[in-house]
C-alpha cells in the first residue's frame, strides 16, 4: 500500500498507484469522448444518459485524483486542454473545469499538484538524476542500447549518486527507457510514428465529423496523446507492467482508424506531415544524445572492461585525472550468486551497492578501481595478474603505479597465501609493490597471523575495529616489519569511506 500524507493512494488491483492512474486516465477520456459523441452526433440524447455519463466521468476523475499520481494529473490536464483545442466545444471546457474542481476538493490534492515544481522533493530530484543518467547511457550505447531489463541496473551501476540507495528497474520514462534499450534509430522511427498518428488522427476527426469515425479518431488521438504525456513520468511498456498489449492495441487501432477515414472520407495523405514529424523526432533524439554527452563529459572517470583468466569481463573505472594507484576490492561470493551481465559478474543488489559505496568513490578519489569476485576455489592471484596486466596495457603510466588489494575477512587469508606461494611476485602481478590491505579482518586475523603474516614479505596493512590487545598472536609474537595495524571504523558513512580511500596513498610500502 502506498500513502501520501497518511492517506492511502488508490491503486485498485494494480501493483502501484501510477499504473492505476493510467487505467483511470484512459477510461476517463473514453467517457469524455462518449459525452462529446452524444452531444455532437446524436444531438439530443436522453437526460438519464447525460446524467449517467457525467456521473461516471466525475467518479473516474475523483478516483484518478485519489491515486495522487502527479504524472496522471499532468496527463489528464494536458489531454483535456488538447480535447478543448481539437473539439472547440464548451462541453470540453466543462470537463476540464470539473477535473480542476475535483482536485481542489480532494484532500491534499492541490498540495500534491504544487509539489510537481518542487525540486526539494527527493522523489523529483531522484527522477531528474535518473533521467540524466539514462541520457548518459544512451550516449554510451547509441546504436545497440542495453537489454531492456538492465536499463535501471546500468544507471544504478554507473550514474546513480553514491549517496542514494534506491534501485531502479527502468528510467521511469517510456521514451528514455525505449531509447536506452533499443538505440536511437528505432526510437527515431517510434517518435516519428507517434507524431504522424497524432497529426492524422486530428485531421481525421475534423474532416470526418460529425460521424462515428470522427468520434473514434478523437478517442484514439486522446489515448495516444495522454499516454505520450504520462509516459514522460512513468514506465508502462515494460512486459511485467501488463500494459504493453493495450499500448500496441491503441497504436494499431489508431492506424486502422486513419486507414478507415482514408477509405470512407477520402482523407488525403500529406507527406509534409511525415517530414515535420521526422524533424521533430530528430530534434528530440539529438537533444537526448547531446544531454547524455554532457553528463558523460562531467564524469570524473570512464569505464572499460578487462578480462580475467576465466574469460569474464570486469568493469574497471579509470579516473580522467592523474591516477594515484590501482585499487582492487576483492570479495568471496558463492558461485551461485555470480551472474553474467554482458559477460560481467553481476548481481543486482550486491554488486550495484558495491560499485556505489566503494568502487566509484575510489574512482572519484583518483584510483583506477574494480571489484573482483570469486568463490572458495578461485585463484585470486591469477585473477589479479590477468586483470592488472590488462589494465596496465591501457596506459603506460600505469606500469609504475602501486597495486592495492583490499580484501574482506572472508578471503584475506587466501589472497595472502596465494600470492606468497609464488616466488616471483612482481612478475606474477606485473608491478605489485608488495602491498596487501586486509579490510576489517576481525577474529580471522589471529588465524592468518600464525600461518602467513609472520613470514610474509608482503607489506600488509590490517585495518581493524578491535582493540590492539585482541590481536594477541600478531602483536606478541610477530616482529615482522611488513605488518602494520591501523585502527579503522566500519561505519558506512560516505565521508569516512572516502577519507579511508584517499589515505591509502599515504601508506608506506
Amino acid at each position: 500500500m502506498f500513502f501520501y500524507q497518511n492517506i492511502p493512494r488508490l491503486q485498485l488491483w494494480f501493483s502501484t498507484p501510477n499504473q492505476a492512474a493510467l487505467f483511470l486516465l484512459w477510461f476517463s477520456l473514453l467517457f469524455c469522448c462518449l459525452l462529446w459523441y452524444m452531444f455532437d452526433v446524436l444531438k439530443h440524447p436522453p437526460l438519464f444518459m447525460k446524467l449517467a455519463i457525467w456521473t461516471v466521468i466525475l467518479c473516474l476523475f475523483s478516483m484518478l485524483g485519489l491515486t495522487y499520481c502527479r504524472g496522471g494529473y499532468i496527463a489528464m490536464l494536458c489531454s483535456l486542454v488538447a480535447f478543448c483545442i481539437v473539439c472547440r466545444k464548451r462541453l470540453c471546457m466543462y470537463c476540464l473545469f470539473a477535473f480542476i474542481l475535483i482536485l481542489c476538493i480532494l484532500p491534499h490534492s492541490i498540495e500534491r499538484s504544487k509539489s510537481i515544481g518542487n525540486f526539494n522533493d527527493q522523489a523529483i530530484t531522484n527522477r531528474v538524476q535518473l533521467w540524466k543518467g539514462t541520457c548518459g547511457i544512451i550516449a554510451r550505447h547509441p546504436i545497440c542500447g542495453v537489454p531492456l531489463s538492465h536499463v535501471g541496473l546500468e544507471y544504478t551501476s554507473w550514474y546513480k549518486p553514491t549517496t542514494l540507495r534506491e534501485h531502479y528497474g527502468s528510467a521511469i520514462n517510456d521514451i528514455l527507457t525505449f531509447t536506452a534499450s533499443y538505440g536511437i534509430v528505432p526510437a527515431f522511427f517510434l517518435i516519428s510514428y507517434i507524431f504522424i498518428l497524432l497529426i492524422n488522427l486530428q485531421r481525421a476527426h475534423v474532416i470526418c465529423k460529425p460521424s462515428l469515425v470522427s468520434a473514434i479518431a478523437l478517442l484514439a488521438f486522446l489515448l495516444v496523446f495522454s499516454y505520450l504525456v504520462i509516459g514522460v513520468f512513468n514506465t508502462y511498456f515494460m512486459p511485467h507492467q501488463g500494459f504493453l498489449p493495450f499500448i500496441l492495441l491503441i497504436y494499431s487501432g489508431s492506424t486502422g482508424c486513419i486507414i478507415l477515414a482514408n477509405r470512407i472520407h477520402l482523407l488525403k495523405w500529406r507527406w509534409k506531415y511525415c517530414a515535420y514529424s521526422s524533424i521533430c523526432s530528430a530534434i528530440i533524439i539529438a537533444g537526448i544524445v547531446y544531454a547524455g554527452c554532457l553528463v558523460n563529459q562531467k564524469s570524473n572517470y570512464f569505464v572499460k572492461f578487462q578480462s580475467d583468466v576465466e574469460g569474464l569481463n570486469y568493469p574497471v573505472i579509470f579516473p580522467k585525472s592523474s591516477i594515484k594507484g590501482l585499487l582492487f576490492f576483492i570479495h568471496r561470493v558463492p558461485s551461485e550468486r555470480i551472474h553474467l551481465y554482458h559477460g560481467n559478474p553481476f548481481n543486482l543488489e550486491w554488486w550495484c551497492d558495491e560499485l556505489n559505496m566503494r568502487v566509484r568513490e575510489a574512482g572519484n578519489a583518483g584510483f583506477c578501481s574494480t571489484a573482483i569476485f570469486g568463490d572458495s576455489n578461485t585463484d585470486f592471484a591469477m585473477k589479479i595478474k590477468e586483470i592488472a596486466g590488462s589494465i596496465k596495457k591501457v596506459d603506460n603510466n600505469l606500469k609504475d603505479k602501486t597495486i592495492y588489494l583490499l580484501a574482506d575477512e572472508d578471503c584475506s587469508y587466501d589472497i595472502l597465501k596465494s600470492i606468497n606461494d609464488y616466488t616471483q611476485i612482481n612478475n606474477l602481478v606485473l608491478g605489485l609493490q608488495d602491498i596487501v590491505i586486509s579490510d576489517d579482518m576481525e577474529d580471522n586475523t589471529g588465524m592468518m597471523t600464525s600461518d602467513i603474516l609472520r613470514n610474509t614479505t608482503i607489506a600488509t596493512y590490517i585495518f581493524t575495529t578491535y582493540p590492539i590487545e585482541k590481536k594477541d598472536i600478531l602483536l606478541s609474537e610477530s616482529i615482522n616489519p611488513c605488518v602494520r595495524i591501523i585502527p579503522y571504523s566500519p561505519n558506512l558513512n560516505r565521508d569516512m569511506r572516502i577519507d579511508f580511500i584517499s589515505k591509502l596513498v599515504e601508506l608506506e610500502p
